[in-house]
């Protein structure tokens, strides 16, 4: 802490020409006029250092590399803090601005924060400015946290946050589109000289259009001050209509149809997360496969493997898929220099010609005795799927690529 005041006006667009970097401005982006300005004040009040600041961004405007001119609202932000000891506590603090608000108050024994925010206006407002071409957002969020502590120390925190019409045509996440999301989130742990020690409980949900997931601590944290190995369970279940409204992102050519439900077991370290195991149910599979409709009533996935992201190095220890005519097995790894995956497979191909149907014949509305039913032994083509085959299919695949080559092994 120090005692006295601190007067800040900083001219933006001399900054963004003295240190071209600094700042994330688009190329070909100049700004003309914008200034930081405010007053940052700290001094003892009898056993108490109280700094106060109060920051203003005055509207800005500048013109982009094609001559169009656009300005950016005004942001100010007013704080208070109090340190006592070793405590710091935030008696005030405010954010404010044409796209959204936050505000919030207290400590480690007790506080809360409340945010809105309208992403639309924000990604609007800042795009000319910044390069957000591929994170374009549309929608409203709104927030609200608290946390206190009980005389015996116990730390619980509760809060909820809504997201409306969430909409990103961006090309990172392009055509998603949510209707609805709203998250709840719990935790109950243990304080320590007003800090935060260890956590043994944490809550989370997320319902997006009636898909929900759900995660919680599996294990204690019983050390925050130390990087942290996070044990967690979780499950899901919802409809395969949500990955449909995400095919953009996961370049998914055809819809999907079908329920699932899904649960699995996750440790998250400070650089890898690691899928210890995971099971997973479809219920009333449907997809379009060239000219034909395919069909499982039910299909199940397990996967073990880890991520590791500061390398984006994956490796599958175990994945397998089984149905009423496929069944799969397959494991590989991946890193900066070489790709490898080996795959095992077995069909019966009377099972699965009649898992395909005329894909311009709906199938709950084909007659299911057309489609379920061998023709007698003669075969027929329909949607593209010889009908009446028998007998079993199997193989194996293995494929590596690395930096100048590929192979590819089949039997």
């Amino acid at each position: 802490p120090f005692d006295g005041s601190v007067t800040i006006d900083i001219n933006l667009p001399a900054l963004t020409q003295s240190l071209p970097h600094l700042l994330p401005v688009k190329e070909g982006t100049q700004l003309k006029t914008g200034r930081v300005h405010g007053k940052l004040q700290s001094g003892k009040a009898g056993q108490q250092w109280v700094t106060s600041v109060e920051l203003m961004v005055d509207e800005m405007t500048a013109i982009t590399s094609s001559g169009e001119n656009f300005s950016v609202a005004p942001n100010t932000v007013n704080a208070k803090f109090v340190r006592e000891n070793e405590t710091i506590r935030a008696e005030q603090f405010d954010w404010k601005s044409k796209f959204g608000s936050a505000s919030g108050k207290g400590d480690a024994q007790e506080g809360s924060l409340r945010f809105q925010m309208d992403l639309e206006d924000l990604t609007q407002y800042l795009s000319p400015l910044l390069d957000l071409d591929d994170w374009m957002i549309s929608g409203d969020t709104t927030g609200d946290i608290s946390w206190h502590a009980s005389n015996e120390g116990q730390w619980l925190l509760d809060g909820s946050f809504q997201a409306n019409d969430i909409s990103a045509p961006g090309s990172i996440v392009r055509n998603q589109e949510l209707t609805k999301v709203v998250g709840r989130v719990s935790a109950t742990g243990a304080l320590d000289s007003a800090k935060l020690k260890s956590l043994s409980k944490l809550d989370l949900t997320l319902d997006c259009d009636q898909t929900v997931v759900h995660c919680q601590l599996a294990e204690p944290i019983p050390n925050l001050n130390e990087p942290p190995n996070i044990y967690l369970n979780w499950s899901s279940k919802g409809e395969l209509s949500l990955l449909d409204s995400l095919k953009g992102a996961l370049d998914l050519k055809n819809p999907l149809e079908g329920n699932y439900q899904a649960s699995g077991k996750s440790v998250i370290t400070d650089s890898e997360i690691f899928i210890t195991e995971s099971f997973a149910e479809i219920f009333d599979f449907q997809t379009r496969v060239a000219d034909s409709s395919f069909r499982e009533d039910l299909v199940q996935l397990e996967l073990s493997g880890s991520y590791h992201w500061n390398d984006h190095h994956w490796l599958v220890h175990d994945f397998t898929l089984s149905s009423h005519s496929v069944s799969l097995r397959a494991k590989g790894k991946h890193d900066a220099l070489k790709t490898e995956y080996e795959l095992q497979w077995r069909t019966l191909l009377d099972r699965l010609s009649d898992s395909f149907s005329d894909y311009s014949k709906p199938l709950n509305q084909s007659d299911p005795n057309q489609i379920r039913q061998p023709s007698q032994g003669k075969v027929s083509i329909l949607g593209g799927m010889p009908k009446g085959l028998s007998g079993d299919a199997q193989g194996s695949l293995f494929v590596r690529s690395e930096e100048h080559t590929s192979e590819l092994q089949s039997r």
